[in-house]
């Protein structure tokens, strides 16, 4: 959980320092046909940052339900064996 909250917090960091650079850019260049570049850039790179970290949630979910299926599978075969030497 600690791993998924620096995420959040380095991911936070990572667009505010954009937006700002966004802002600075908007003040020294004025309103131009240039601005319309960098909001685009802007917003593929937030896109990018919003998909990875969906991305990286999916993985560790997918990554706890095969522990899981892989406990349950040994689960299930530590019974069979356990009945195979009880039978006689």
């Amino acid at each position: 959980m600690l791993h998924i909250k620096i995420q959040k917090v380095s991911t936070i960091a990572i667009i505010s320092i954009i937006l700002a650079l966004f802002i600075a850019a908007v003040f020294t260049t004025g309103i131009t046909c240039d601005i319309l570049l960098e909001t685009a850039v802007f917003l593929v790179f937030v896109k990018v940052l919003f998909s990875a970290t969906r991305t990286i949630t999916n993985t560790n979910n997918i990554l706890n339900q095969i522990e899981d299926i892989k406990f349950l599978l040994l689960n299930k075969k530590a019974r069979k064996s356990s009945k195979a030497s009880d039978d006689p």
